[in-house]
Protein backbone atom coordinates (compact mmCIF):
# COMPACT_ATOMS: atom_id res chain seq x y z
CA UNK A 1 0.00 0.00 0.00
CA UNK A 2 1.08 3.75 -0.73
CA UNK A 3 1.91 5.56 2.20
CA UNK A 4 1.78 9.42 2.81
CA UNK A 5 5.37 10.94 3.52
CA UNK A 6 5.37 11.39 6.90
CA UNK A 7 3.96 7.49 7.18
CA UNK A 8 6.74 6.57 4.76
CA UNK A 9 9.26 8.61 7.05
CA UNK A 10 8.36 6.68 9.90
CA UNK A 11 8.49 3.28 8.71
CA UNK A 12 11.64 3.77 6.71
CA UNK A 13 12.63 5.11 10.23
CA UNK A 14 12.22 2.22 11.70
CA UNK A 15 12.85 0.13 9.15
CA UNK A 16 16.19 1.68 9.44
CA UNK A 17 16.60 1.16 13.21
CA UNK A 18 16.01 -2.48 13.13
CA UNK A 19 18.48 -3.17 10.17
CA UNK A 20 20.93 -1.11 11.53
CA UNK A 21 20.84 -2.84 14.89
CA UNK A 22 20.40 -6.22 13.10
CA UNK A 23 16.92 -6.15 15.61
CA UNK A 24 14.46 -9.28 14.60
CA UNK A 25 11.12 -7.98 12.87
CA UNK A 26 7.77 -8.84 12.87
CA UNK A 27 4.17 -7.84 11.85
CA UNK A 28 2.87 -5.93 14.69
CA UNK A 29 -0.78 -7.23 13.94
CA UNK A 30 -2.64 -4.10 13.20
CA UNK A 31 -6.12 -3.55 11.50
CA UNK A 32 -8.17 -0.49 11.09
CA UNK A 33 -11.63 -1.61 8.67
CA UNK A 34 -12.84 -0.16 6.17
CA UNK A 35 -15.70 1.53 6.56
CA UNK A 36 -18.56 3.29 4.24
CA UNK A 37 -20.46 6.61 5.63
CA UNK A 38 -22.98 9.50 4.58
CA UNK A 39 -21.67 13.32 3.71
CA UNK A 40 -21.13 14.67 6.79
CA UNK A 41 -21.76 11.77 9.34
CA UNK A 42 -18.95 11.65 12.32
CA UNK A 43 -17.88 7.81 12.57
CA UNK A 44 -15.52 6.31 14.34
CA UNK A 45 -12.55 3.90 13.31
CA UNK A 46 -11.01 1.26 15.66
CA UNK A 47 -7.44 0.43 15.65
CA UNK A 48 -7.32 -3.22 16.69
CA UNK A 49 -4.18 -5.03 17.80
CA UNK A 50 -3.42 -8.14 17.48
CA UNK A 51 0.52 -8.50 18.48
CA UNK A 52 2.52 -11.81 18.95
CA UNK A 53 4.63 -9.90 21.18
CA UNK A 54 4.59 -8.43 24.99
CA UNK A 55 5.30 -5.03 24.11
CA UNK A 56 7.08 -2.18 26.28
CA UNK A 57 6.28 0.85 24.07
CA UNK A 58 4.11 1.56 20.67
CA UNK A 59 3.89 4.04 18.81
CA UNK A 60 1.33 5.38 16.18
CA UNK A 61 0.84 7.95 13.35
CA UNK A 62 -2.04 8.48 10.35
CA UNK A 63 -2.72 11.32 8.29
CA UNK A 64 -5.86 12.01 6.38
CA UNK A 65 -7.28 14.91 4.06
CA UNK A 66 -9.28 17.06 6.00
CA UNK A 67 -12.04 17.94 3.28
CA UNK A 68 -12.72 14.40 3.04
CA UNK A 69 -12.25 12.80 6.64
CA UNK A 70 -10.80 15.23 8.78
CA UNK A 71 -9.71 13.65 12.23
CA UNK A 72 -11.54 14.35 15.46
CA UNK A 73 -10.47 12.87 18.62
CA UNK A 74 -8.41 9.68 19.31
CA UNK A 75 -9.20 7.87 22.58
CA UNK A 76 -8.06 4.86 23.70
CA UNK A 77 -9.36 1.53 23.12
CA UNK A 78 -10.63 -1.39 25.50
CA UNK A 79 -7.67 -3.25 25.77
CA UNK A 80 -5.65 -0.18 26.50
CA UNK A 81 -8.14 0.93 29.25
CA UNK A 82 -7.86 -2.51 30.66
CA UNK A 83 -4.34 -2.70 31.09
CA UNK A 84 -4.32 1.38 33.04
CA UNK A 85 -7.18 -0.04 34.92
CA UNK A 86 -4.07 -2.23 36.30
CA UNK A 87 -1.10 -0.68 35.72
CA UNK A 88 -2.15 3.24 35.65
CA UNK A 89 1.03 5.43 33.93
CA UNK A 90 1.87 8.08 35.11
CA UNK A 91 2.36 11.59 32.82
CA UNK A 92 4.96 11.54 30.29
CA UNK A 93 4.27 7.70 29.39
CA UNK A 94 1.11 8.48 27.32
CA UNK A 95 0.28 10.46 24.51
CA UNK A 96 -2.05 11.61 21.96
CA UNK A 97 -1.76 14.55 19.86
CA UNK A 98 -4.65 15.08 16.96
CA UNK A 99 -5.13 17.59 14.35
CA UNK A 100 -7.15 17.75 11.83
CA UNK A 101 -5.26 15.80 9.04
CA UNK A 102 -3.11 13.91 11.01
CA UNK A 103 -2.64 12.02 14.44
CA UNK A 104 -0.08 10.70 16.62
CA UNK A 105 0.42 8.56 19.91
CA UNK A 106 2.53 6.94 22.13
CA UNK A 107 2.50 4.71 24.90
CA UNK A 108 5.25 3.21 27.36
CA UNK A 109 4.84 0.10 29.40
CA UNK A 110 7.62 0.27 32.15
CA UNK A 111 5.62 -1.33 34.88
CA UNK A 112 4.75 -4.77 32.65
CA UNK A 113 4.40 -5.11 29.03
CA UNK A 114 1.03 -5.03 27.28
CA UNK A 115 -0.47 -8.24 25.98
CA UNK A 116 -3.66 -8.47 23.69
CA UNK A 117 -4.07 -11.45 24.29
CA UNK A 118 -4.72 -10.21 27.43
CA UNK A 119 -6.07 -7.18 27.66
CA UNK A 120 -7.84 -7.17 24.19
CA UNK A 121 -7.29 -6.13 21.17
CA UNK A 122 -8.83 -2.91 21.15
CA UNK A 123 -6.10 -0.31 20.85
CA UNK A 124 -7.26 3.70 20.25
CA UNK A 125 -10.81 4.25 18.83
CA UNK A 126 -10.38 7.17 16.13
CA UNK A 127 -13.71 9.72 15.63
CA UNK A 128 -13.54 11.55 12.40
CA UNK A 129 -16.12 13.78 9.83
CA UNK A 130 -16.68 13.20 7.02
CA UNK A 131 -16.70 15.49 4.43
CA UNK A 132 -19.51 16.57 2.08
CA UNK A 133 -18.52 15.06 -1.79
CA UNK A 134 -18.75 11.49 -2.39
CA UNK A 135 -16.34 8.92 -2.94
CA UNK A 136 -13.34 7.32 -1.36
CA UNK A 137 -10.79 8.59 0.67
CA UNK A 138 -7.83 7.22 2.58
CA UNK A 139 -6.35 6.95 6.25
CA UNK A 140 -2.56 5.88 5.82
CA UNK A 141 -1.56 4.60 9.07
CA UNK A 142 1.64 3.17 10.37
CA UNK A 143 2.24 1.53 14.04
CA UNK A 144 5.69 0.65 15.86
CA UNK A 145 6.03 -1.43 18.58
CA UNK A 146 9.09 -3.04 20.31
CA UNK A 147 10.00 -5.52 23.08
CA UNK A 148 13.46 -6.20 24.43
CA UNK A 149 14.94 -5.76 20.99
CA UNK A 150 12.22 -7.36 18.88
CA UNK A 151 10.90 -5.02 16.51
CA UNK A 152 7.42 -4.71 14.85
CA UNK A 153 5.28 -3.01 13.02
CA UNK A 154 2.20 -2.82 10.53
CA UNK A 155 1.33 -0.28 8.17
CA UNK A 156 -1.91 0.27 5.89
CA UNK A 157 -4.37 2.80 4.06
CA UNK A 158 -8.04 1.95 5.50
CA UNK A 159 -11.06 3.23 3.02
CA UNK A 160 -13.70 5.78 3.68
CA UNK A 161 -16.34 5.36 1.09
CA UNK A 162 -18.62 8.44 1.47
CA UNK A 163 -21.80 7.37 -0.35
CA UNK A 164 -23.85 10.08 -2.91
CA UNK A 165 -27.31 10.50 -1.40
CA UNK A 166 -28.75 10.32 -4.55
CA UNK A 167 -27.79 6.97 -5.49
CA UNK A 168 -30.14 4.34 -4.52
CA UNK A 169 -28.56 2.02 -2.35
CA UNK A 170 -28.88 -1.87 -1.84
CA UNK A 171 -31.74 -2.54 -0.05
CA UNK A 172 -31.22 -4.79 3.39
CA UNK A 173 -33.12 -7.55 4.84
CA UNK A 174 -33.05 -9.50 7.78
CA UNK A 175 -31.97 -13.04 6.83
CA UNK A 176 -34.34 -15.89 8.81
CA UNK A 177 -37.38 -13.09 8.92
CA UNK A 178 -38.91 -14.86 6.39
CA UNK A 179 -42.07 -13.56 7.18
CA UNK A 180 -41.33 -10.17 7.53
CA UNK A 181 -42.50 -9.36 10.99
CA UNK A 182 -39.16 -7.74 12.35
CA UNK A 183 -37.45 -10.69 14.06
CA UNK A 184 -36.82 -14.18 13.90
CA UNK A 185 -38.74 -16.83 15.45
CA UNK A 186 -40.52 -19.98 15.22
CA UNK A 187 -43.01 -18.83 13.05
CA UNK A 188 -40.43 -18.36 10.59
CA UNK A 189 -39.25 -21.56 10.35
CA UNK A 190 -42.91 -23.08 9.95
CA UNK A 191 -43.61 -20.38 7.52
CA UNK A 192 -40.76 -21.62 5.25
CA UNK A 193 -41.72 -25.54 5.54
CA UNK A 194 -45.00 -23.94 4.13
CA UNK A 195 -43.48 -22.34 1.13
CA UNK A 196 -41.27 -25.11 0.28
CA UNK A 197 -43.75 -28.22 0.80
CA UNK A 198 -47.72 -26.75 1.01
CA UNK A 199 -47.44 -24.04 -1.84
CA UNK A 200 -48.05 -21.44 0.63
CA UNK A 201 -46.71 -18.68 -1.81
CA UNK A 202 -47.62 -15.50 0.51
CA UNK A 203 -44.28 -14.10 1.02
CA UNK A 204 -42.47 -11.21 -0.53
CA UNK A 205 -38.47 -11.58 0.66
CA UNK A 206 -37.55 -14.80 -0.43
CA UNK A 207 -34.29 -14.36 0.40
CA UNK A 208 -34.38 -14.12 4.13
CA UNK A 209 -35.57 -17.53 4.15
CA UNK A 210 -32.21 -18.56 1.88
CA UNK A 211 -30.91 -19.13 5.52
CA UNK A 212 -27.50 -20.53 4.39
CA UNK A 213 -27.24 -18.23 1.39
CA UNK A 214 -26.42 -20.53 -0.97
CA UNK A 215 -29.13 -19.11 -3.75
CA UNK A 216 -31.69 -21.58 -2.86
CA UNK A 217 -34.82 -22.19 -0.54
CA UNK A 218 -34.45 -25.70 0.70
CA UNK A 219 -34.97 -28.18 3.30
CA UNK A 220 -31.75 -27.24 4.75
CA UNK A 221 -32.11 -23.47 5.25
CA UNK A 222 -35.62 -24.52 7.45
CA UNK A 223 -33.28 -27.16 9.40
CA UNK A 224 -30.49 -24.47 9.75
CA UNK A 225 -33.05 -22.00 10.98
CA UNK A 226 -34.29 -24.03 13.79
CA UNK A 227 -30.63 -25.15 14.80
CA UNK A 228 -30.44 -21.48 15.18
CA UNK A 229 -33.50 -20.83 17.05
CA UNK A 230 -33.11 -23.88 19.56
CA UNK A 231 -29.97 -25.86 19.19
CA UNK A 232 -27.19 -23.09 18.70
CA UNK A 233 -25.81 -25.50 15.93
CA UNK A 234 -26.27 -22.66 13.35
CA UNK A 235 -24.73 -18.74 13.55
CA UNK A 236 -27.01 -17.17 11.91
CA UNK A 237 -26.34 -13.41 11.61
CA UNK A 238 -30.02 -11.88 11.58
CA UNK A 239 -28.84 -8.44 11.43
CA UNK A 240 -30.15 -5.71 8.34
CA UNK A 241 -27.83 -6.65 5.54
CA UNK A 242 -27.91 -6.56 1.39
CA UNK A 243 -27.43 -9.77 0.00
CA UNK A 244 -24.18 -10.43 -1.58
CA UNK A 245 -24.82 -13.43 -3.52
CA UNK A 246 -26.26 -13.20 -7.02
CA UNK A 247 -29.30 -15.30 -7.40
CA UNK A 248 -33.12 -15.87 -8.80
CA UNK A 249 -34.73 -14.95 -5.59
CA UNK A 250 -34.90 -11.37 -6.22
CA UNK A 251 -34.32 -8.26 -4.00
CA UNK A 252 -36.52 -6.91 -1.34
CA UNK A 253 -36.66 -4.38 1.92
CA UNK A 254 -37.87 -5.38 5.03
CA UNK A 255 -39.54 -2.24 6.85
CA UNK A 256 -37.34 -2.55 9.94
CA UNK A 257 -34.19 -2.58 8.23
CA UNK A 258 -35.12 0.91 6.38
Amino acid sequence: MICSLRCLCVLLLINGLATSTGMAQTDLGVTVDDITVSPGEIFELVVQLDSPLPLSNTFWVSESAPSSCQLLAMELGAGLDAYLAQYPLPPGQCDIAVEPGSAVAFMFFLVAPYESSIYGTEYYRISALAGMTPGETTLTWVMSGDNLGAVAFSSGETTITILDPDTPQDPEMMRGDFNGDGSCNLADAINLLGYLYLADQDFTCLDAGDIDDSGDLNLADAVNLLGALFLDGYALDDTCQTDATDDNLGACDHANCL
